[in-house]
């Protein structure tokens, strides 16, 4: 008979962790190590609550989750996250299949629930990575850890698909706007360069700050910068004119699939179309080193309130010819009285442009 234990990690469970990390098809970077204990827990203060399902003695699958705390005046509001910042969810390993694999899943969601009622938590946030083989080759089983009592807040993510593909026939699937800006920056003399990790930092961040000054967002602080580029799985690509730097973007890279991840201009650069030209060029370099796919993240829902940065992103990356995928989330809700009340608040904070994530 098969035993099937879920408990907390340790230590000396990384090997082992990043081992399904890296093959299973429920995971992406998110889902690694490093990526957990550095910016889940470090950057973003995230309590580990990460589990490891372990079957006949030997770990299959990983869960990784962090417990959040908000304090509004008296009220402490405590959301359990998988993950936090990008997607999460419980990952197995892929020889695991059938009854096994739903067996895996039900103990793990079982001993979430668990941890959930002891932490005292108000609300379950489940976010599953769009990178996942799973999701990407469209199986059923991409979104297998939101079933049983999740209420379904998914979306959809913009994906270009790289394998198989040539460079010609990425440029001509892309909208002829995305094209026309690309060329207006080559002609305009901006030049476009993968950065040395080392001497990416101070201008990325320089001009992240600049763009967060222009725009009214609230930038993202230094050590996460700094965090994620230490994993070795940030790439990040620089415009210049004039020999100056205008514009960065910084990408993650990791099993063979790519996510956009930040972006940052100044005038000259929205001016002279260098965005366009620095994605154009990363879509080159992901070519080149035999990437599948390359998310340029999750888009609004239709209906829902959105920023207008939000939607003007998601305008922007449309012309790049990529395609809908399903960006799956959900949400269990402990606490419905609460969670009303911070729901309305959040509605009347994102039709005023001040919050793009989950913060209330």
């Amino acid at each position: 008979m098969n035993t099937i234990e879920v408990r907390p990690v340790r230590p000396e469970d990384e090997a082992a962790w990043d081992e399904v990390a890296k093959s299973s098809d429920d995971a992406w970077l998110t889902h690694s190590w490093i990526w957990n204990v550095a910016i889940e827990e470090g950057v973003m203060s995230g309590k580990g609550r990460r589990l490891v399902v372990v079957r006949d003695g030997r770990l299959v699958g990983i869960v990784p989750q962090h417990l959040h705390a908000y304090r509004r005046g008296p009220f402490v509001r405590r959301v359990l996250y998988s993950n936090y910042w990008a997607g999460g969810g419980t990952a197995l390993v892929n020889d695991v299949v059938g009854e096994a694999r739903a067996e895996c899943f039900a103990a793990a969601r079982r001993a979430t629930l668990e941890q959930a009622r002891r932490d005292g938590a108000d609300k379950l946030m489940l976010f599953l990575p769009p990178l996942a083989r799973h999701n990407l080759n469209g199986k059923q089983e991409a979104n297998r850890a939101l079933a049983d009592g999740f209420v379904d807040r998914s979306s959809s993510a913009l994906v270009v698909r790289l394998a198989g593909r040539t460079k010609k026939e990425i440029w001509e699937a892309m909208e002829g706007r995305g094209r026309t800006k690309a060329r207006k920056a080559e002609r305009a003399g901006v030049c476009v360069a993968a950065a040395p990790v080392a001497e990416a930092l101070d201008p990325l961040y320089a001009l992240h700050l600049e763009t967060c000054s222009r725009t009214g967002a609230t930038p993202d602080p230094r050590e996460y910068f700094e965090a994620t580029l230490a994993t070795g799985h940030f790439h990040v690509f620089l415009a210049y004119l004039d020999g100056k730097p205008i514009g960065a973007l910084m990408l993650a890279l990791y099993g063979g699939r790519a996510l956009f991840d930040v972006a940052a201009s100044s005038q000259d650069a929205l001016r002279l179309g260098a965005n366009n030209l620095l994605i154009w060029r990363a879509l080159e370099w992901l070519v080149d080193a035999g990437a599948e796919a390359f998310e340029l993240g999750v888009l609004p829902v239709a209906g829902q309130p959105v920023s207008r940065k939000l939607a003007s992103i998601a305008w922007h990356h449309r012309s790049f010819g990529g395609e809908e995928v399903p960006a799956y989330r959900g949400e269990l809700v402990f606490r419905r009285g609460r969670e009303l009340v911070f729901g309305l608040a959040r509605q009347v904070l994102a039709r005023a442009g001040r919050s793009e994530s989950e913060t209330l």
